[in-house]
This record gives C-alpha cells, sequence and structure tokens, in this order.
C-alpha cells in the first residue's frame, strides 16, 4: 500500500511517535540483555517486552493512520491494528503485579484479587473494544459527525484510563498487606526488614506517580483533537510528554518488579507471611 500523496506529510522521524516508537524498541532490547544476563526467559520478564514491543508498534501505525494520507481501508486497518495494540501495552502493565500476586496470595485471599483484578481488566478492554470499533467505523464509513465521534471516543478512552488505574490500585493494597505482614513476622525488623520497607515505600510512591500521571494523561487527552493528523498542536505534545513519562515509569519499574517476583518465590519468610496473610 502506498501513500495517495506525500504533500505537506511530515517524516515519521521528526514527529514524537517516532521517540516513543524507540524508547519501545529499545526497552524491548534490553528486556532480551536481561534475559540473557540472568539465563532464562521469565513470564514476569516478558511483561516489559510484550508491553514495549506493542508500543512501538502502536505509535508507528498511528503514523500511518492519521498522519500518512493512505486509502481508506489501509487507515482503517491501521487504526484497528494501533488500537489493539495500544491495548496490549496499556492492559499489560499491571500483570506485573498480577504475577506477584498470584503466587503470592493463597485461598480467600487470593480469590478476591483475582475476581477485582479480571473484573476491572475486562471492563477496561470493553470499554477500549468499544471506542476502537466507533473509531474504525468513523474511519471507514463517515456515518456519525465529527463532534459525536470526538467526544465518545474521548469518555471512552479516559473510562479505560480510570479502570487501569483501579486495577494497579487494587494491586497495591494487596501488595502492601503482604510487606506489613512480612514485617510484622520478622523476629528483628530494624535489622532484616530494611528490603520490605523499601518495597512497601516504592510501591507507595509508583500508586502515586501513577494516580498523577494518570490525571495528566486524561486532562491532556480530553484537549487532545482525535484522529487528527501532525501532533495535535500543543495539546497533543503535553499528551505525548504523559506517555513518555508512564513508559519511563514503567521502564524504571520492570527490573525492581523482576527481581521482587523472585524475591516472593525463594524467600521462606515472604511465602510463610502469605500463608498467614491467607488465613487471617
Amino acid at each position: 500500500m502506498s501513500p495517495t500523496s506525500t504533500t505537506d506529510i511530515p517524516p515519521y522521524f521528526e514527529l514524537s511517535w517516532a521517540v516513543i516508537s524507540t524508547i519501545g524498541l529499545n526497552n524491548v532490547l534490553v528486556g532480551f540483555m536481561v534475559a540473557g544476563i540472568i539465563g532464562r526467559m521469565s513470564p514476569i520478564l516478558l511483561v516489559p517486552i510484550v508491553v514495549s514491543a506493542a508500543c512501538a508498534l502502536a505509535n508507528g501505525l498511528c503514523y500511518i493512520a492519521y498522519i500518512a494520507k493512505y486509502p481508506v481501508v489501509s487507515t482503517a486497518v491501521a487504526a484497528a491494528f494501533a488500537g489493539v495494540a495500544w491495548l496490549v501495552q496499556e492492559a499489560g502493565l499491571p500483570f506485573y503485579s498480577y504475577m506477584i500476586l498470584a503466587s503470592a496470595l493463597h485461598s480467600a485471599e487470593r480469590m478476591v484479587f483475582q475476581a477485582l483484578f479480571w473484573t476491572l481488566m475486562l471492563l477496561s478492554v470493553a470499554l477500549r473494544c468499544a471506542g476502537l470499533v466507533v473509531e474504525v467505523r468513523f474511519i471507514a464509513e463517515q456515518n456519525i459527525s465529527a463532534d459525536l465521534y470526538k467526544t465518545v471516543t474521548r469518555r471512552l478512552t479516559v473510562a479505560g484510563f480510570v479502570t487501569m488505574a483501579l486495577v494497579e490500585c487494587t494491586s497495591a493494597v494487596f501488595l502492601l498487606k503482604i510487606f506489613r505482614s512480612v514485617l510484622r513476622s520478622l523476629p528483628s525488623p530494624e535489622s532484616s526488614g530494611t528490603l520490605y520497607h523499601y518495597l512497601m515505600r516504592s510501591t507507595e510512591i509508583r500508586v502515586a506517580s501513577l494516580a498523577l500521571i494518570g490525571v495528566m494523561r486524561a486532562v491532556t487527552f480530553s484537549w487532545y483533537a482525535v484522529g487528527t493528523g501532525g501532533d495535535g498542536g500543543l495539546a497533543g505534545q503535553l499528551d505525548r510528554i504523559d506517555i513518555l513519562a508512564s513508559r519511563l515509569l514503567s521502564a524504571n519499574d520492570s527490573l525492581a518488579r523482576c527481581n521482587l517476583g523472585s524475591e516472593i518465590s525463594a524467600h521462606p519468610t515472604m511465602t510463610t507471611a502469605s500463608s498467614n496473610l491467607s488465613t487471617e
């Protein structure tokens, strides 16, 4: 498929889409480097690799769908696959916490967590899929007004951000409960509880950071002209900055989460504490 016109179309690598794609590809390479260093590919290490690859793919397809001038069918297909890639990127991040908690929680605690996690996750996926259907139909058929399309798409997308934030907050609550239970069970919390104090603080900071970025993302996305070409002016640039901030937070958190998963599976104190927590 070839573009119908190249007049006034900015090159891909001059736009912020290319910057974010490059960051995603870099994170994929870093993930494989870590796998080579530790000598194995663990499920929790696949999360940053898959999420980063989806981020890179989504940004490249967005250039085809919203900036370059391709036929309507090609544009609609690119928009559909870009939406799926964005969904994988956004829905993949909470699986860090899910993999940790699925092995640390037991009995009723695990059932409650999984019920909350999958309910919120399915709700978020449904909202994003609904927005994707509206977007593809608007591009392919033009059977609704542009104002209605923008309003519906913005509301569905912001609602998806909210449900993803609730998933992260739910996971954080269970993580903090486990860490506190471990601290109470340690024979000498002052000397041997430094790691768990650090994990509690890092989890709290992560939730606070996600809350701030989530609010900024919702605000800037509501300003952004959905489906427009280029970088969308000032609002579009702010939206890109929020995406970069979330990618940076995810990249900095990847190694800590991988280490935490190994610590939970290997540390006898953590295993005992999580068992005690499930029976409380």
